[in-house]
């Protein structure tokens, strides 16, 4: 809208000449014809630069180039601070510049040592006489360049006729082209040509103008510079009726070339308007004159009043009446067009609306100006003057930015060419935006975050959900914090929006890992486990999964037998736990508990033999390893063995039991055995001479390892009397204070495994 809005103040200012804040025309059906949007959109053209007269007598001809290098592909001038660059054309060398060049008031003021027809404003080739872009407009094109190499360049435009839109079509054009002298079919030259869409000229005498060096002409000066002859053609504006065309495909062609040897230059300068076949009627309501104006580029007859110029003056109007303008070429009058209207008031009704008006965003106004004429201007207060720039809009759909709320008076002031202003007066109210509070969370992976906002009458989430509260699912495998930013926007209930973020804090679960020195071994056993959880500073939960938990972070614990579950769970200090399960991490394998027992309890010289019992827990995946102390072993789970019963005194024998597992875990246990001498051989006579034999009555297996612990013994003389008693009998009677002769005596024994009554005679002599 922008471009257009360039090209219709530039209508109105060659057409009217009024100056004002902003105006407006009904837009042009073709677009871009006067490079306001400063760039080639619309138009198409091709260069050509060669060494023989080829691009020159073609286009001379036939109005086409051949060999013609595209538009599209032609380097372009870059403006810089340094200055105005001029980079290479294809094939020509260093220096020369583009062959189609978008002028604008800002890029000629770059200086440029190199190429002067480029410095400043005026055109330096023409002892800066020509003005490059006439005051008022803002863009012109430039087609060739003071350069030679038989350069020819041209541009075209299409378009489809429609009168109902734009009936008219007004170019303006210079030209500068230097004069060798050669005949006419050589010469320089710059050429605008209405052709077909074919390319066919169409109404030569209407449509086509052609500018040669050398040819004489009312509207050509002639100077020197750089030692060159130059012609060179001031602006002028040359209005071409469309009404012959209405509903066709034409071509607005332009033209500009160097000589056809090659060795002169020539370019111009170019732009153009479609303009509607419209009278303008400055006549407000009550005024005693009328001002009635046709377009610029033509000249004009009047009728009924027969005036030949571009305005007249009614004095006197009378509404309704008609008028009618005969416009024909400045350069054949018989190229024309006829122009009605009938003179009424310019009725104007100025009014305008608004879109929501919020603190910081742009208010967008939109005139709705109603007018029985097209061409108008108007004037905006925004009633705002703390903000630059409030009292001009420039635009007829202007925006404006409020940055405090209250109330604000906007003006619309609109005017016709002829005056007659109208104001309109809307009081706005500028509501603050909603200051929303946000409130985050910080969760655990995993988790799901509460994200609440408030402040305002709605809301929507980037999650698309419109609750001033919802839940989020973040997840995260970093192990860092991750932070995830959730954009929200609230709408209070006059329309003014804010936005924010909303954040949630994802901590990252406890990474458990730790190490441990056995998993399996024989009971008891202590398992120790060295915790490498990140990060370190977590809280520890141990399971040893025989129901002892520890806290630990590095945990021991002793086992018996068993599969055991080890579990442990972490806790960092942000609350974020994870949990391991080691499912049957721990086989501890039972240990054998040996034991036995023998019958008899003690064994004799009469029965060496005993039976052993094993007391181990049976499991028949046992074996078991009996050593008996005297050389001889077995591996029955319960052996008899016989002992030896050589030894006439008492003998102790060392059995031990070792009980192995199918694991390899065993247990040993070991008992004294004892055989004793049970064989009691009783004396017959005793020598109690002290010469050391037989002085005592002697029992063999009462003491030094027999088999009885207690005895009696009672001595009678042959006459029945008791001569000897002793009730703990110790081999110690020696027959003192008793005669030679025979003695009977009783022999009474409490044994370890039987009691034992003896009777006997003993005969002492000494």
């Amino acid at each position: 809208m922008k471009k257009y809005i360039k090209l219709i103040v530039l209508a109105i200012s060659l057409f009217i000449g009024i100056k004002s804040y902003s105006q407006v025309v009904i837009e042009s059906q073709c677009p871009n014809t006067d490079f306001s949007y400063h760039d080639f959109t619309n138009w198409s053209g091709c260069y050509c630069i060669s060494q023989s007269s080829t691009c020159y007598t073609a286009i001379m001809n036939t109005g086409t180039i051949p060999n013609c290098t595209p538009l599209t592909t032609q380097p372009t001038i870059n403006c810089g601070t340094t200055g105005f660059l001029t980079p290479l054309s294809p094939g020509v060398g260093i220096g020369r510049p583009p062959l189609h060049t978008i002028l604008t008031p800002s890029n000629v003021s770059y200086p440029n040592p190199n190429s002067p027809s480029l410095t400043g404003l005026y055109d330096s080739l023409t002892n800066y006489g020509l003005k490059k872009i006439p005051t008022g407009v803002n863009q012109v094109v430039r087609l060739n360049s003071w350069k030679t190499m038989y350069e020819t360049s041209q541009l075209s435009y299409s378009l489809l006729v429609d009168t109902n839109v734009s009936g008219l079509f007004v170019y303006s054009y210079a030209a500068v082209l230097e004069n060798p002298g050669h005949g006419c079919q050589d010469q320089p030259y710059f050429q605008i040509r209405l052709t077909n869409a074919n390319g066919q000229p169409i109404q030569n005498t209407c449509g086509n103008f052609i500018f040669v060096a050398g040819t004489p002409n009312a509207y050509i000066h002639v100077t020197t510079a750089l030692g060159h002859t130059i012609n060179w053609f001031d602006w002028q504006t040359v209005g071409l009726s469309l009404k012959p065309y209405h509903g066709q495909n034409i071509k607005i062609q332009v033209i500009a070339a160097d000589c056809a040897q090659g060795g002169h230059f020539g370019y111009g300068y170019f732009y153009g308007l479609c303009v509607p076949r419209h009278i303008g009627i400055a006549y407000c309501p009550g005024s005693t004159t009328a001002k009635l104006t046709a377009p610029n580029g033509f000249k004009y007859k009047w009728l009924p009043s027969g005036d030949t110029t571009q305005s007249i003056t009614v004095g006197g109007p009378v509404d309704s009446s008609v008028y009618q303008c005969i416009i024909s070429s400045l350069f054949n009058p018989a190229c024309g067009d006829t122009l009605t209207t009938m003179l009424l008031p310019n009725i104007l009704h100025s009014n305008f609306s608004y879109t929501n008006a919020c603190v910081g965003t742009p208010v967008n106004f939109t005139r709705t100006t109603t007018s029985n004429t097209p061409i108008y201007n108007w004037f905006w207060n925004f009633g705002d003057p703390g903000s630059a720039g409030n009292q001009l809009g420039l635009a007829a759909t202007p925006a404006h930015t409020y940055n405090t709320p209250g109330t604000y008076n906007v003006t619309l002031i609109d005017s016709l060419s002829s005056g007659c202003p109208d104001t309109v007066q809307k009081s706005i109210i500028v509501y603050p935006n909603p200051t929303l509070v946000s409130v985050g969370d910080s969760i655990c992976i995993g988790d799901s975050a509460k994200l609440s906002i408030s402040g305002a009458t709605t809301y929507l989430w980037s999650t698309s959900d419109t609750a001033h509260q919802i839940w989020v699912h973040p997840y995260s495998t970093y192990p860092n914090d991750t932070t995830f930013i959730y954009k929200v926007i609230g709408v209070n209930g006059e329309g003014c929006m804010d936005s924010t973020t909303v954040e949630a804090l994802v901590h990252p679960n406890p990474q458990i890992s730790y190490l441990r020195d056995v998993a399996s071994g024989c009971e008891p056993i202590t398992v120790n486990w060295t915790n490498q959880t990140t990060p370190a500073n977590s809280t520890y939960l141990w399971d040893f999964g025989d129901g002892n938990t520890s806290t630990a972070a590095n945990a021991s614990h002793t086992y018996h037998a068993g599969l055991f579950t080890v579990s442990m769970k972490a806790t960092t200090p942000f609350g974020c736990v994870d949990k391991f399960v080691d499912s049957n991490s721990v086989n501890i394998f039972p240990q054998p508990k040996a034991d036995f027992t023998w019958d008899p309890p003690v064994g004799t010289r009469t029965n060496p033999t005993l039976t052993f019992t094993n007391l181990t827990q049976d499991n028949p995946a046992f074996s078991y390893y009996w050593n008996f102390g005297d050389g001889g072993f077995d591996t029955q789970k319960n052996p008899i063995h016989t002992f030896p019963n050589l030894e006439p005194n008492e003998k102790d024998y060392v059995v031990s039991l070792t009980a192995t597992s199918s694991n390899g875990c065993n247990d040993s246990i070991k008992y004294t055995i004892k055989i004793v001498n049970d064989i009691l051989i009783f004396p017959n006579i005793m020598t109690p001479n002290g010469d050391g034999m037989n002085d005592k009555f002697f029992v063999a297996a009462l003491t030094d390892g027999g088999a009885f612990t207690e005895a009696q013994l009672i001595i009678y003389n042959r006459w029945g009397k008791k001569v000897y008693e002793s009730n703990n009998y110790k081999n110690d009677f020696s027959g003192e204070g008793l005669a030679d002769g025979v003695y009977y005596f009783t022999f009474k024994a409490k044994g370890i495994l039987k009691d034992l009554e003896y009777k006997g005679s003993l005969q002492i002599l000494r």
